[in-house]
């Protein structure tokens, strides 16, 4: 009778710089050698292989501002908005850096700062921490703002961009080129490598400079004036929405759109201008509560420079 051998291996590969396996797991590999002889099966098995995923760098930054944010000659503290993602598999630090886009300008910007959002109630506040570096884990993502002051040159003209970028240079790598091996420098002392973008990432953001802009700031208040850290079910809060016109000429045809979350239910007749009521009715006073929307629309025929309003409306906390 004649022997035969039938063999099947089962192995996989080695995952050294796995993006989506953390940085450090050991994974095993083994192989099983399955073979019949004289009509019999056997089965043996392999030595069990040991990797160890390395670090993969990875750091993506964008603007989060919707459009350039508009400012006047002068201006002070003006923010540009960023986020920041460490895309790696492992924990890392990023240097940030930010600087205007020399050439692309029209004017630059001065005293620029970096902050992170502390309180993650998305606007610069006096809580968040100004920082030069930001430690993040794998996917976790940080909120950075870039203030800067503006120029308050005659010279500078209306309707002139400048351009600020904010940069993320991983301190784990962040050589710029992608594949470079950094022996030792990861998680653990594990081996790290910089990814696609060379473990660097940057965005520039806009300021576009206008005669007269729109300045708005939005804040909620509870039934003490004091501003809302937590929302309980059924409490009355306030919405206040402060415009301020700043810098020179006019601002015609102005619209506030306040979009009302779904959390919350817009009180009827409690819209304010000026603490002067406006009706929620579409009639001829400046405001109107559209219920199909669920918004606050709020219109201004012309504002001069150096013009406050507030508007005001009450919301109750629904239930879950």
């Amino acid at each position: 009778m004649k022997n035969f051998i039938i063999m099947i291996l089962f192995a996989s590969s080695s995952f050294l710089y796995a993006k989506g396996v953390s940085a450090g797991t050991v994974i095993e590999n083994s192989a099983t050698l399955s073979f019949s002889m004289q009509e019999e099966d056997f089965s043996i098995e392999s030595n069990i292989v040991r990797d160890v995923v390395n670090q993969l760098i990875d750091v993506s930054v964008s603007w989060m501002d919707t459009r350039a944010v508009a400012v006047s000659r002068g201006d002070k503290k003006r923010v540009l908005t960023f986020k920041v993602i460490n895309s790696g598999n492992g924990q890392d630090s990023f240097d940030l850096e930010s600087e205007t886009a020399g050439g692309h300008s029209d004017f630059k910007s001065k005293r620029r700062k970096i902050y992170v959002d502390s309180n993650d109630n998305l606007k610069l506040d006096k809580d968040d921490k100004k920082v030069s570096t930001i430690a993040l884990k794998a996917d976790e993502t940080a909120l950075i703002f870039v203030s800067s002051n503006i120029s308050n040159k005659k010279s500078l003209l209306n309707g002139g961009k400048s351009f600020v970028s904010l940069k993320a240079t991983s301190l784990r790598g962040g050589s710029g080129k992608r594949g470079t091996l950094h022996k030792g420098k990861g998680v653990g002392g594990i081996d790290a490598i910089d990814g696609i973008e060379g473990g660097v990432g940057w965005e520039s953001g806009i300021y576009r400079l206008l005669n007269a802009n729109v300045r708005v700031e939005k804040s909620i208040l509870d039934k003490r004036g004091k501003p809302v850290i937590h929302f309980y079910v059924n409490s009355i809060l306030t919405v206040n929405i402060d415009v301020a016109v700043l810098g020179e000429g006019k601002i015609r045809g102005l619209t506030i759109r306040d979009r009302i979350p779904k959390e919350v239910k817009y009180i009827k007749n409690t819209l304010r201008l000026d603490g002067k009521v406006l009706t929620d009715a579409i009639d001829r006073d400046r405001g109107k509560y559209l219920k199909s929307d669920a918004k606050i629309v709020c219109h201004f025929k012309t504002l001069k420079a150096n013009q406050k309003h507030m508007i005001s409306y009450k919301v109750k906390v629904k239930k879950d």
